[in-house]
């Protein structure tokens, strides 16, 4: 790997394609800040943009258009621009796309690095549509060495976006505090919409143009990404590691795990880097953020409460990246304080009861009838457009695999829970080198730190689970009275029979010794109401225990299950490490990498 790899230094063309709320040429700015710094040679940037807006304002068709010129007025030049007739936006494109192409192959007989900046899709406010006019056949004369797409969160978006002028402009229609917030919803939905839509265009443009490689980046990489790309680094990892466990401890006061989690993957993607690594970091786009609660709902006659998931207009803190001059992100202005909430329509004392609350009925006698049905009604929207949300990370997280032939996986059952993403992401993973995905560059690879303490838990973790009121042995697992369980003495029991072994048989038939140490009744059988717990022997009491070791190995192994995975790679793809600091794993992971 110390070798420099066949194909860098040599000139990149690349096509830069983003959402008009990310800013491209901000990001390509400070990129060519960062080169500088280090004495390189930087990008030229040639923006098809500005040359699609000149051309409009020089057309005849548009000069005598009074809807055009009315436009120009009062919106950014290119949202008036994206909004002419198909045909004529199509015709302008062509001629623009012409020139820069021109320019282009000058440029690259001088044999320097180019950013062409273009959008893949316009998007048209008025007829609310997403419009594709990228031909590539003129594109291909240029020789495009690789598609980027930029994206970022899309509360940054839309905060650019919302600027006077802007295609999202808010200051044009004053509305009530609760409308304001139904916009904004709406709003985001628009943005998400967009950046799909760029998303998926920029893939084919690349496969379009050849197959050429396509890659996203989220601008709150380091600015050391892009520069990987520009010099076409093989060495591509996906930093894979659970982020809503810390999130859900964080939402519970425990901000100090959740501080000490981040800094510690944010060391690890780091030193990778550090090492000629060109590292994807999956938080740089964090968004799913959205606080929500569970409150229980007034029982029916009959039957047990119940629950329904409540989600507030407000996110929680974003997952914590690096300094601002080390990203190509460059902060958006502060046009609104709050994205969910513009007009505080929900006070901070609203959602301070709000969030302590166990019941609807209590948050009914918080807010009144009328504000509690608007929440009532803003969490139903905000539940589908944290829906949409989820879909699109299911669909980026699989394309950033794609383009990563090294999988990086953090301890993955961090805190004892199991990871859905990441099982997500080795899944894809593993399913890419299967069909044979990866067949140029370096060999794919699987490194993963395993953590023992995090394993134990996961064994607590299932026993508290199990042994909790609502739990698979609540039935066979009581307090003294012969009452169900409170969650802490179901965490005491767990705590205790998995002090010292880890297996399903050893906890299973400690759970026998813990009962009488610490006084609860186990094994009481469902069907006649009668007590095992004492006896301990016959042929019953084998049946019941082996029933319960079975369902404890099945549940452990459904939280453990990327070890299923990992078991399915050829040999000598998969490297497993246990129990050391991230820096000497990074530096493992470099050493591997050195041999091969």
């Amino acid at each position: 790997m110390s070798e420099k790899a066949e194909g860098r230094g040599r000139r990149t063309v690349a096509m830069i394609t983003a959402a008009s709320g990310v800013r491209p040429k901000l990001v390509l700015g400070k990129f060519n800040e960062f080169l500088k710094r280090k004495g390189k040679e930087q990008v030229k940037i040639v923006d098809l943009e500005g040359k699609l807006v000149s051309l409009a304002f020089q057309d005849p068709v548009c000069r005598r258009s009074q809807a055009f010129q009315q436009a120009v007025e009062i919106q950014e030049n290119i949202i008036a621009v994206a909004s002419l007739p198909y045909p004529l936006l199509n015709k302008l494109w062509e001629q623009a796309i012409g020139e820069v192409c021109n320019e282009v192959l000058a440029d690259v007989d001088d044999g320097c690095n180019i950013a062409v900046v273009l959008h893949a899709v316009h998007f048209n406010p008025f007829s609310t549509d997403f419009r594709p006019v990228v031909d590539t056949r003129e594109i291909e004369k240029v020789r495009p060495t690789c598609v980027v797409n930029l994206i970022d969160d899309i509360d940054d978006i839309y905060k650019w976006l919302a600027e006077p002028g802007g295609v999202l402009d808010r200051s044009s229609n004053p509305e009530g505090q609760f409308e304001q917030m139904e916009r904004s919803v709406k709003d985001l939905s628009t943005v998400l919409t967009w950046r799909g839509a760029e998303a998926s265009e920029s893939v084919h443009i690349a496969w379009l143009l050849g197959r050429i490689p396509h890659f996203t980046i989220a601008t709150k990489h380091s600015c050391r990404l892009l520069e990987h790309v520009f010099e076409a680094n093989p060495y591509r990892v996906y930093l894979s590691h659970p982020i809503s466990e810390a999130r859900r401890r964080a939402a519970s006061g425990d901000q100090k795990l959740f501080n000490a989690w981040s800094t510690e993957v944010g060391n690890l993607a780091d030193h990778l880097s550090s090492r000629d690594l060109a590292v994807w970091e999956p938080t740089t786009i964090d968004e799913l953020r959205i606080r929500r609660i569970e409150v229980k709902l007034a029982a029916i006659p009959g039957q047990a409460p119940m629950k329904m998931q409540v989600v507030l207009p407000m996110f929680l803190p974003r997952w914590p990246f690096a300094r601002s001059d080390e990203i190509l992100w460059t902060k958006p202005p502060d046009n609104i304080s709050e994205i969910l909430d513009p007009a505080q329509f929900f006070t901070e004392k609203d959602i301070e009861q709000i969030v302590g609350v166990k019941t609807w009925k209590e948050i009914l006698e918080h807010l009144g009838e009328e504000k509690s049905a608007q929440l009532r009604s803003i969490s139903g929207q905000l539940a589908h457009l944290s829906h949409i949300l989820g879909q699109q990370i299911n669909a980026r997280d699989r394309t950033l695999v794609g383009q990563s032939p090294i999988l990086v996986i953090h301890r993955p059952v961090f805190n004892g829970n199991k990871a859905t993403g990441v099982l997500r992401e080795l899944e894809a993973h593993h399913d890419l080198v299967k069909l044979g995905h990866f067949s140029s560059g370096p060999k794919p690879a699987v490194f993963v730190l395993e953590n023992t303490e995090d394993e134990k838990l996961v064994w607590q973790n299932t026993v508290t689970e199990l042994c909790a009121p609502d739990g698979r042995w609540s039935q066979y697992v009581r307090d003294a009275s012969g009452t169900h369980l409170s969650e802490e003495r179901a965490k005491e029991i767990a705590m205790f029979v998995t002090k010292n072994n880890l297996e399903s048989k050893c906890i299973v038939s400690k759970m026998h010794k813990a009962s009488r140490q610490l006084s609860f009744r186990w094994g009481e059988s469902p069907q006649a109401q009668s007590t095992l717990n004492g006896i301990a022997k016959g042929q019953a009491w084998n049946d019941f225990v082996e029933e319960r070791i079975k369902e404890l190995y099945a549940e452990v192994d459904t939280r453990m299950q990327y070890r299923e995975i990992l078991n399915l790679y050829k040999e000598g793809m998969v490297f497993r490490f246990r129990d050391i600091s991230v820096i000497d794993f990074a530096d493992k992971v470099v050493n591997q990498l050195k041999k091969d």
